[in-house]
């Protein structure tokens, strides 16, 4: 009986998870159809989200113009993840400059 090395061992179980190149091309032509699927049904359908028509749930973000970075001001973030809390404080000073402060809970 012979014994793997870790080298082995590890390849053993990754090698299932390696994809082709033509593989993440297919998989990134399909995630990126399917979140124009997904954008246009917020078009016909608002907050109402139909899985027949996209897969994936979306919100919509509410930006209604792109940023020029010439934005001054004190903006701030919350961000309620799976187990923590991050509050950002962002003033931004024009020039696309911006000045942060950070908390994690």
């Amino acid at each position: 009986m012979t014994q793997l090395s870790a080298t082995q061992r590890a390849e053993t179980v990754l090698a299932p998870l390696r994809l082709s190149k033509e593989k993440m091309e297919e998989l990134r032509t399909a995630f990126k159809d399917e979140l124009l699927r997904g954008l246009e049904m917020h078009k016909k359908h608002g907050l109402k989200w139909v899985p027949e028509e996209c897969s994936l749930r979306m919100l919509d973000s509410c930006v209604s113009q792109i940023p020029t970075g010439d934005e001054v001001g004190v903006f701030y973030a919350l961000d309620f993840g799976g187990t923590n809390v991050r509050a950002v404080r962002c003033e931004l000073v024009g020039g696309g400059k911006i000045v942060s402060q950070q908390s994690l809970k």
